[in-house]
């Protein structure tokens, strides 16, 4: 194989000029000698590394198709390719992190020109001045990061697919993730919590989720067939999406059963009382679709809606800064730290494993390794007294 360089200038003694890059690629079959042609802009060092990194790619066979393919014609076709593999909100969230923060920026840039700093600058300008509103701002690390993320998948796959010999994003430093303080709240503060919610639409949800740990979703797409009230128990079999679309659970320990309290299984039943009657009232007025948490109307609750609720159920019970997920860890660490086992707690979670429990919960650990220290000393004094 053969590489030359031709060269076209666009004004007389300026150092950076416009290259015609050629690199020889064998012959076809009549004989006739194959060659592949790219442009470059800049200095003559700069083309002379342009034209090395070419002839790499052509004897790596990572040239011709994709060549002049746009980062947003690409985007689409990974888009594409993503659609039957990954869940409904994933897909929204690449296409919205796309086009918010990647396309404006690399949109126009050819794919194969894309280089690490490229990355590496976007990432700093959308930490100073990334926010994309009318007051402007900064974007926090963890958008980002989730920014990087979909970047570096597409890139992955691009390089599967023999458009790029290299994911630029695996050269790119990203910022680094802050974990949002989690919040949890004591019994005196459940209890105050339940009180200021006891006449509102959202007790149950709230009570669900104290009791159970379920998450937003999960207690939303809840359907009366998931629950057996005789024996107090419900299995997790969905989510409802912001989009009010079911999704099934991320993960095969997601979907699981999990016993719920007497007091829980009190306030459904009566939860179900209220539901009848209603569907008595409004006869064919009422579309039941077996939501156990349904509108005036029988459809699903719009999953944002119960966010602004609670906050305003938040400010009545005066329990300052509090997030609806804050109440699935307010139930790990009140039962870790009554010394139930962290296998069960991970189960009633629906972690993946007890790692992530650990990680997660481990101050509360700690409480119930307190427990487990008076239980052994309790033990050791009965042995103690038959020595």
């Amino acid at each position: 194989m053969r590489a030359r360089d031709r060269r076209k200038t666009t004004g007389p003694k300026k150092p950076c000029r416009r290259w015609q890059l050629v690199v020889e690629d064998g012959h076809d079959e009549a004989k006739r000698r194959q060659q592949r042609y790219r442009s470059f802009e800049g200095t003559k060092p700069e083309a002379e590394r342009a034209l090395r990194k070419f002839i790499e790619e052509v004897e790596s066979g990572f040239v011709g198709a994709g060549d002049d393919l746009t980062t947003t014609a690409y985007f689409e076709r990974w888009i594409e390719h993503c659609s039957t593999r990954v869940r409904p909100r994933s897909l929204t969230s690449y296409r919205q992190l796309w086009e918010l923060h990647l396309s404006p920026h690399l949109g126009k840039k050819k794919l194969r020109d894309l280089r690490p700093m490229d990355v590496q600058e976007l990432y700093a300008k959308l930490q100073r001045s990334g926010r994309r509103t009318k007051k402007g701002g900064a974007l926090s690390a963890n958008t980002v990061l989730h920014v990087h993320r979909v970047l570096s998948m597409a890139l992955k796959q691009a390089v599967r697919w023999r458009l790029v010999s290299v994911n630029v994003a695996d050269a790119v430093e990203p910022p680094r993730i802050q974990r949002t303080e989690m919040r949890t709240l004591d019994r005196a503060e459940v209890q105050k919590l339940l009180g200021a919610a006891k006449n509102s639409r959202l007790y149950e949800p709230i009570l669900l989720a104290i009791s159970t740990g379920m998450r937003r979703g999960e207690i939303l797409g809840l359907k009366w067939s998931d629950i057996d009230l005789e024996k107090s128990r419900l299995r997790v079999a969905r989510s409802l999406q912001p989009d009010r679309s079911l999704a099934e659970p991320k993960t095969v320990r997601s979907r699981r059963e999990i016993s719920l309290p007497a007091t829980t299984v009190g306030a459904i039943r009566q939860l179900k009382v209220r539901q009848n009657k209603l569907k008595l009232k409004l006869g064919s007025g009422y579309a039941d679709q077996g939501f156990v948490f349904a509108n005036e109307l029988g459809a699903a609750w719009v999953p944002d809606s119960i966010s602004t609720l609670f906050q305003s159920i938040v400010r009545h019970a005066e329990l300052g800064k509090l997030r609806f997920h804050d109440l699935r860890h307010t139930a790990a660490s009140l039962l870790l730290e009554k010394g139930t086992p962290i296998t069960t707690v991970a189960q009633i979670l629906g972690h993946a494993n007890t790692s992530t429990t650990l990680s997660v919960y481990a101050h509360a650990v700690k409480g119930s390794s307190q427990v487990a220290a008076s239980v052994m000393e309790g033990i050791l004094q009965g042995a103690a007294e038959v020595c």
